[in-house]
């Protein structure tokens, strides 16, 4: 019998998805179309997605340089059974949780710690596959100058 030497990766949204539907891991992240491209992509963007991304982006500049940014929710248009549109319930949130953060949390974590980096992609080797993952903040504590 021949070993598998293909690498097996792996990351949070596979697994997540595999633990609700792995019926819909494997045709998101393993189908095997004749083009030779893993997965089939959807033509539109889930509404978790793109805040979750919007989120990440602006704590990503606002840690960096200090800059605000706000994103356009203006694709999702469709009023929710409760009559108030979709994007400015997600205008609305995303003001919150970053005011939020930028008052409260981020001068905390100022006080003890240095942030030195945002966003930061890794992958760690796991016994034959590999965990892949994006860190949202790199922070050195100023006391002992260990990394988190």
């Amino acid at each position: 019998m021949q070993a598998d030497t293909r690498v097996h990766r792996s990351d949070r949204s596979r697994y997540e998805m595999g633990q609700a539907c792995p019926r819909a891991r494997y045709w998101n992240y393993h189908y095997q179309p004749p083009e030779g491209v893993a997965g089939i992509e959807q033509t539109t963007e889930k509404v978790d997605l793109v805040y979750g991304t919007a989120i990440h982006t602006a704590v990503e500049i606002l840690t960096t340089t200090g800059g605000h940014i706000r994103y356009n929710f203006a694709e999702f248009t469709e009023p929710p059974p409760d009559g108030f549109p979709e994007k400015d319930e997600l205008f609305a949130l995303q003001d919150g949780h970053l005011w939020c953060f930028e008052e409260f949390a981020l001068p905390r974590l100022r006080e003890d710690y240095v942030w030195v980096d945002s966003e930061v992609e890794i992958t760690v080797p796991l016994g034959g596959m590999e965990w892949m993952s994006r860190l949202d903040g790199v922070l050195r504590r100023k006391a002992d100058g260990l990394w988190f």
